[in-house]
C-alpha cells in the first residue's frame, strides 16, 4: 500500500512542474548585441534550422532597388561576350573566391556600364550554421593561398593577358563572420588604368552571401559617395546605415573606397531578414532599368 501523503505528491508535481518550464525556457538562448556587429539570434530556434530553399534565397537577393541609380541587369553571357566583367579565374584556390561552391544557392548580376563596375551576388543555404562555418573557413583558406592569377580579358579582336594581385580589404565584421580581400590589375602595355576586384563571403546563420565587385580605380569613390547619399535619404528601417555601421566607414584606406561595403550592409540585412522567416523590407530607392552606357574606358588602336 503507497503511504506517501497526497500533500506530498502534489508538492513534488508542483516543483516538477516548475523545473519543466525553467527547462523549457533554458531551450532558447538569446544573447547581448555587440557593439559594432549586428546583434546575435536566438540559438536552435526552429527558423534557423534546416537549409533554405531556393525561393528564399532569391528573396535575400539584391536586386536593382539595392543599388544606386544608374546600374543595370547583367548576364554571364553578356559578360562573356564582353570579355571583361566581375573576374573569374581557372585554378584553385582562386576560382573558390569569386565562384565559391555551393548545391543550393541564387545568383544576381549587375553592370553600371559596359566598361564596368561590375557587380555579382550569391545567396547560399547549407544544412546548418555548422556547415556555413565550414563553408567561410574554406573561403578563408582560399584567400591565404590565392595571391595572384591570370586571366585573358577584353573582347574577342583585342584580348590580353592581365594579372591580379591580393591585397588586404580590411571591412568591418559583417553577419556573423565574414572574409574580403581586394585584387589589383595594372593595365596591360602602355595602359596605366588600375582595376580592382574586391570579394566578400558573409556568413548569416546557416546561409551565407557572396559578393564580388570589379571596375576601374575612382569608380569605387562614386559608387561609395552615391551609397552614402542614399542613407542619408533613408534610415536603418528603410534600409538606410545605423549609426553603428556609419561608424566603421569612417577613416581612410581601401575600406573606405571599397564600393563593396554598402552593398554588403544592405545584402546582409535581407539575408538576415530571410534567416529569421521574415520578409525584407525595400529601401525605398526604386531607380529604373537601364540600358548600358558607352565604354567610356575604350583603349585607342594604332
Amino acid at each position: 500500500m503507497d503511504t506517501t501523503p497526497r500533500s506530498a505528491l502534489l508538492a513534488t508535481g508542483l516543483v516538477l512542474g516548475v523545473l519543466g518550464l525553467t527547462a523549457s525556457a533554458c531551450g532558447t538562448r538569446v544573447g547581448p548585441p555587440t557593439a559594432g556587429t549586428e546583434p546575435r539570434h536566438v540559438v536552435d530556434s526552429p527558423t534557423h534550422t534546416g537549409r533554405l530553399a531556393e525561393d528564399r534565397l532569391k528573396l535575400a537577393l539584391l536586386d536593382l532597388n539595392d543599388l544606386p541609380t544608374g546600374w543595370a541587369a547583367d548576364s554571364k553571357r553578356a559578360a562573356e561576350e564582353r570579355g571583361i566583367g566581375v573576374p573569374n579565374p581557372d585554378e584553385q584556390p582562386c576560382r573558390a573566391l569569386f565562384d565559391p561552391p555551393a548545391k543550393v544557392r541564387a545568383d544576381g548580376r549587375f553592370a553600371r556600364t559596359e566598361a564596368g563596375p561590375f557587380v555579382t551576388t550569391r545567396t547560399v543555404g547549407y544544412r546548418s550554421a555548422g556547415e556555413a562555418r565550414r563553408a567561410l573557413e574554406n573561403f578563408r583558406k582560399a584567400a591565404a593561398g590565392c595571391g595572384v592569377f591570370k586571366i585573358v580579358e577584353g573582347p574577342e579582336e583585342d584580348r590580353a593577358d592581365v594579372s591580379y594581385t591580393a591585397e588586404d580589404l580590411p571591412l568591418p565584421k559583417l553577419g556573423d563572420g565574414s572574409v574580403a580581400l581586394r585584387f589589383v590589375r595594372g593595365g596591360p602595355g602602355d595602359d596605366q588604368v588600375t582595376v580592382l576586384a574586391d570579394v566578400v563571403f558573409v556568413r548569416v546563420g546557416g546561409a551565407a552571401v557572396h559578393l564580388a565587385q570589379a571596375g576601374v580605380d575612382g569608380t569605387a569613390d562614386q559608387e561609395e559617395r552615391d551609397g552614402e547619399e542614399r542613407d542619408e535619404r533613408e534610415g536603418p528601417e528603410d534600409g538606410g546605415v545605423g549609426p553603428d555601421e556609419e561608424e566603421v566607414r569612417d577613416g581612410d584606406g581601401a575600406a573606405e573606397r571599397s564600393a563593396l561595403l554598402p552593398l554588403a550592409h544592405r545584402a546582409v540585412e535581407k539575408l538576415r531578414a530571410v534567416v529569421d522567416n521574415r520578409t525584407p523590407r525595400p529601401t525605398g530607392s526604386f531607380p529604373d532599368v537601364t540600358q548600358l552606357k558607352i565604354d567610356p574606358y575604350a583603349r585607342t588602336h594604332e
